[in-house]
């Protein structure tokens, strides 16, 4: 089904299963010509491969509302493959796919915007596609490590005697939840994590992934490495508006490369539906998240049974090098160091006198190291700090001079730092 007429004659013919495509020119189009659909109708066999068109020539006229996008790929298949593009008068897309088509390649040789990409519709349930943009943006396509934890082992800690984190990350729980928020769905720590000799054995309700702003970056790939090299795990994902809220089963809001994701209304998280394994030749996945999408969570959960995780890395394209959202008062969840200021007037203290200070440091346990200073030039005073509860600091100035002191209010800082897994 083509839905324009071809004009001229074939740029270029492979061998094994190719078409042709031709310059073509056409005016004012609701829809452009499109090769993908000249392989498929909505009828015929779609889980078509390797479809390689050479050097296409595409003039056609973007004029709102008009698209005019070059290629329209419905098809289930994969490596549906455009070289040395032409794009004149397009829009920004490759490629407009609406099924389940992954692998394909769309190699933009001269357009008018360096940023070409593939236009995902509702329908669409697979990602994976890449564009490469050599007009003005050679090396677009390159991938952006935007996180990276090679040891997850050496990053873990104790966030309460029996909970533990991972530095630069956020625990994940797929058990049902009434949380929306995106803070309150990210945790510092929770139970149900075992540190082992080289990595972390998650429960199957136990996940660990890192959270990412997504207002212009789309594209990610994770990233994962069990120990030994073994099988197993799935990709979890959530999805939160500019407000940090969770957006809910919605459609076209995520997308992955090898597996279909499902929604989990439980938990409010988009889990794949199958397990990662090389066998399947899904261990490696890209994911896309739809364009009302500011925050994401992306991560790798047991589902299955335990996993033994010891290596997480998140990669993203050139374009784009989005905030990770990890320690900072927005997300705490992934930060082993907690603060706390506040202006603290002691009373006047005779000689080997003490006064204490009881402070509130959220997310502070019992057996966290604890440390205090006071904002001021006298050596007369010595302070000890420890966590007597959840989230309490108490804080005590001891006289150490042989003289009576009364010091103006000064600043307090209590610094609250969580225990390494040993």
């Amino acid at each position: 089904m083509l839905t324009g007429a071809w004009l001229g004659t074939p740029q270029a013919a492979l061998p094994g299963h190719t078409k042709y495509c031709a310059y073509g020119k056409w005016p004012v189009l609701d829809w452009p010509p499109l090769l993908a659909a000249n392989y498929v109708a909505a009828d015929a066999y779609n889980n078509h491969n390797r479809h390689v068109s050479d050097a296409p020539n595409f003039e056609l006229r973007q004029l709102d509302p008009n698209i005019a996008i070059p290629f329209l790929n419905e098809t289930n298949g994969t490596a549906i493959i455009a070289r040395n593009m032409r794009m004149e008068g397009c829009s920004p897309f490759a490629a407009r796919h609406t099924a389940a088509a992954t692998d394909c390649e769309y190699d933009v040789a001269w357009a008018q915007s360096y940023s070409i990409g593939v236009d995902y519709t509702p329908s669409a349930t697979r990602a994976g596609n890449a564009v490469f943009n050599r007009h003005r943006a050679p090396t677009s396509r390159l991938t952006r490590l935007l996180a990276h934890i090679p040891n997850i082992r050496a990053a873990a800690f104790w966030q309460s005697s029996t909970e533990i984190g991972v530095e630069g990350a956020c625990i994940m729980a797929t058990s049902t939840t009434a949380e929306t928020a995106m803070a309150a769905l990210s945790w510092n720590g929770l139970n149900g994590i075992t540190p082992t000799a080289r990595g972390l054995l998650l429960n199957p309700n136990r996940g660990v992934g890192f959270v990412v702003q997504t207002t212009h970056a789309k594209e990610f790939a994770l990233a994962h490495w069990l120990v030994g090299g073994a099988d197993g795990g799935r990709l979890c994902l959530r999805c939160f508006d500019s407000a940090g809220i969770v957006r809910e089963s919605i459609a076209g809001d995520a997308l992955a490369s090898g597996t279909t994701l499902q929604w989990a209304p439980t938990s409010k998280s988009w889990q794949a539906g199958a397990v990662m394994q090389e066998s399947d030749l899904n261990r490696r996945q890209t994911v896309r998240f739809g364009p009302e999408v500011a925050f994401a969570q992306i991560g790798i959960i047991g589902f299955d049974g335990q996993i033994e995780v010891e290596a997480l890395r998140l990669y993203g394209l050139p374009e784009d090098a989005p905030a990770i959202l990890s320690g900072c008062p927005a997300l705490p969840a992934g930060g082993r160091t907690l603060m706390f200021s506040a202006s603290w007037d002691l009373p006047s203290m005779p000689p080997g006198a003490t006064s204490n200070a009881d402070v509130t440091v959220p997310g502070a346990r019992r057996g966290d190291f604890a440390d205090a200073s006071l904002d001021t030039s006298s050596i007369a005073f010595v302070l000890d700090c420890h966590v007597w509860s959840n989230d309490k600091v108490r804080v005590t100035a001891r006289n150490v001079s042989l003289s009576t002191v009364d010091l103006p209010a000064a600043a307090l800082h209590v610094q609250v730092v969580k225990r390494k897994v040993g």
